[in-house]
């Protein structure tokens, strides 16, 4: 069996894998070597331009699995669904104008961290940390679940999913 999967695994994707994981980490012993105190870990010690930042936060919004899941629901569902993709990029705007531009301009790391400073009060720092973590938990098994069937269940999927339609 094991000989048998073996044989299966291409050497390329194995030694780009390889050489991706040696890569990131030799980055972060780099990066580690250039930090001189715990906030310069934060957003890269406030050393990253606007252009950069945004950047960043438009890579974590707007991945690829974001885009191949609208793409798939729109595929399956038709024009029904197109709503959908409206909607997310007017929530991208509004992450950008109402989260990411306040947080900046008031030196806050994380949203609970905002609604600490701002409101002066620990209680809603906390209620704030339970919005997040509640949020969390209904976005990231979604945002997975493609690539766990996909990679992860695939041969199972296939003995129990009839692919005949005739």
């Amino acid at each position: 069996m094991f000989s048998s999967l073996l044989a299966a695994v291409d050497p390329w994707i194995v030694s780009l894998s390889a050489l991706t994981v040696l890569v990131t980490v030799g980055m972060g012993f780099w990066a580690a070597g250039r930090a001189k105190s715990a906030s310069d870990f934060f957003v890269a010690g406030r050393g990253v331009s606007v252009g950069w930042n945004a950047s960043a936060i438009s890579g974590e919004y707007l991945s690829a699995a974001s885009f191949m899941g609208v793409a798939g629901m729109v595929m399956s569902s038709g024009y029904d669904a197109l709503w959908y993709p409206v909607c997310y990029a007017c929530g991208y705007l509004f992450l950008l104008l109402f989260i990411a531009g306040p947080l900046r301009r008031f030196g806050a790391y994380t949203i609970p961290d905002f609604a600490e400073g701002r409101y002066d009060s620990p209680l809603f720092r906390k209620i704030a940390v339970v919005f997040v973590l509640f949020i969390g938990f209904f976005y990231t098994p979604t945002s997975s679940r493609r690539w766990i069937s996909a990679e992860l269940f695939w041969s199972s999927w296939r003995l129990t999913v009839p692919t005949d339609r005739s």
